[in-house]
Parts: C-alpha cells; sequence; structure tokens
C-alpha cells in the first residue's frame, strides 16, 4: 500500500500517509498499518467464516457492509466493535486521499455462495 501511495506521488498526487485507508477481512492485516502512519479497518464483521482456521473467524465471509467503509482515522478491527475514533475535522476541502480494498471478500463474499450473503 504505502508503494502505491509512492507512485501516485511521482505522478504528483501528494497523499499523507494519515490519509491512506485500507480495508480488509481479515484480522491479522489490519494492525501492521499503524506502524507505518496508515489507517486500516477490519471489515465483515458481521459475517465470519468459521469454517476456516479452526473456527477462529479470522477471515470475513460476506464482505463489507456500507457502514464499514468510512473514513475514519486509526487501526480498527472487529473485535473493537468496528468503531474508530473521529477527530472531528471538517476540512472544507478535504486532502487527497487513497483507499484501498482487498479484493478477496471485502468487496465481494465467499465465492459461489450466493445464499448466505446478500446482494
Amino acid at each position: 500500500v504505502e508503494l502505491i501511495r509512492e507512485w501516485y506521488g511521482s505522478q504528483g498526487v501528494q497523499i499523507q500517509s494519515g490519509e491512506v485507508y485500507f480495508f480488509d477481512d481479515r484480522t491479522e492485516n489490519v494492525p501492521p498499518f499503524q506502524d507505518k502512519g496508515l489507517n486500516s479497518r477490519e471489515i465483515s464483521c458481521a459475517s465470519r467464516d468459521w469454517q476456516l482456521y479452526g473456527g477462529s473467524g479470522m477471515v470475513g465471509y460476506c464482505g463489507a457492509t456500507p457502514k464499514e467503509i468510512v473514513k475514519d482515522k486509526g487501526n480498527v478491527g472487529c473485535h473493537d466493535n468496528g468503531h474508530a475514533h473521529n477527530d472531528g475535522l471538517q476540512d472544507h476541502q478535504e486532502p487527497a486521499c487513497l483507499c484501498v480494498f482487498d479484493i478477496d471478500r471485502t468487496l465481494t463474499g465467499k465465492q459461489g455462495d450466493t445464499e448466505h450473503c446478500p446482494g
């Protein structure tokens, strides 16, 4: 993700580290972003895959819900109840930002399961 931000910079689009937002359904992918000053959020909190990894629920099942895709600062996992602090900034002109989504089960549900995941 940092390399994507740097590439945009090389193209003349400056995105501050604090304006990068990463969304993923895997529990372990969220915390490392904090060390780099990037925002991250675990999604698919309401639907977890209890069949993988010994029933740990560390992978999402149905993908993100619209209310999970928020531009909140911080690094938030499902165990945090999906709530991040909001710094309260009400800028009229927001800085350039970059939102990055892990595709598998973040924007989609479990492949082939259309019975249990809505639209």
